[in-house]
């Protein structure tokens, strides 16, 4: 946590240096957030899952995006019916770039987000 309360996520490098994992402005944190890193897979490739304060609309938004050699890929919920602040929970990446999870209030619905290429 850094002294403006936000929480922030970085990647150890092999080498032993880290890269701090910092949404893009598209999806940064407005007046505090919390970025996580879920997981890494062989490829390094992060998932992240991240919350902020929109000061507009007075909400709490979820995400999560895949952090791959410096692009920066949102993961979009299965269906537009849901609300923009319906929960996001990925839990793992897979070598291929697969990400599983839940969403939903308790993630009681799951998801399996395949890359697009």
């Amino acid at each position: 946590m850094d002294s403006a309360g936000n929480w922030n996520a970085f990647l150890l490098n092999k080498d032993g240096s880290t890269t701090s994992i910092v949404p893009p402005d598209s999806l940064s944190p407005v007046l505090g957030g919390y970025v996580e890193a879920i997981d890494v897979n062989n490829n390094d490739e992060v998932l992240v899952q991240y919350t902020y304060y929109d000061a507009t609309t007075g909400v709490t938004l979820p995400g999560s995006f895949v952090l791959s050699h410096g692009v920066y890929t949102q993961i979009y919920l299965p269906s537009p019916q849901y609300p923009i602040d319906t929960s996001i929970y990925p839990q793992r990446i897979s070598d291929e770039g697969v990400v599983v999870g839940g969403y939903g209030p308790g993630a009681v619905y799951g998801f399996v987000a395949t890359p697009v290429h």
